[in-house]
């Protein structure tokens, strides 16, 4: 009995995917190219943010009807053309946490989450060749820090 270590159930994933290349050829002879870990902003005809590696990951635990979990985003950094400049800027890259309380079954059909998104409040990085929003909307999230309270009622 007690909170010791033997009493919890722990869990984790991992989630990650690579993408290798992405290339277009227009007309045979002229030269293709890869577009993988670039980012070109869409308002301009590119692809948007292309990084190479994309990773979710999660540790969390469980004791009773309480339950943990620890959660994280990686976007690797990218290489993007700087408008007007004809040179490539690197853009960082990005990793958020989130955290997650639940409370779960209480009352046998009730259960109440407490939880923090992107808890170190990462602004996406800065991209200076998005027309639109400074940063590639389809790959970050703006909206920084923020705390969510859910209920969830099972009938």
């Amino acid at each position: 009995s007690g909170l010791g270590p033997a009493n919890w159930q722990w869990h984790s994933y991992v989630q990650a995917s690579q993408q290798l290349r992405l290339q277009e050829h227009y007309l045979s002879g002229y030269t293709s190219n890869n577009y993988v870990a670039s980012f070109v902003d869409v308002a301009s005809g590119g692809y948007g943010a292309l990084p190479e590696w994309k990773l979710l990951w999660g540790l969390g635990s469980q004791y009773k009807n309480w339950r943990i979990d620890f959660m994280g985003q990686y976007i690797s950094a990218l290489t993007e053309p700087v408008p007007q400049l004809q040179q490539l800027r690197q853009i960082p890259s990005w990793h958020i946490m989130n955290l997650q309380l639940r409370w779960e079954n209480l009352f046998d059909h009730i259960d109440i989450e407490l939880a923090v998104d992107n808890i170190f409040n990462k602004a996406p990085p800065f991209s200076a060749s998005a027309a639109n929003y400074n940063f590639d909307n389809r790959s970050f999230d703006v909206t920084g820090r923020y705390y969510r309270i859910g209920l969830q009622v099972h009938f």
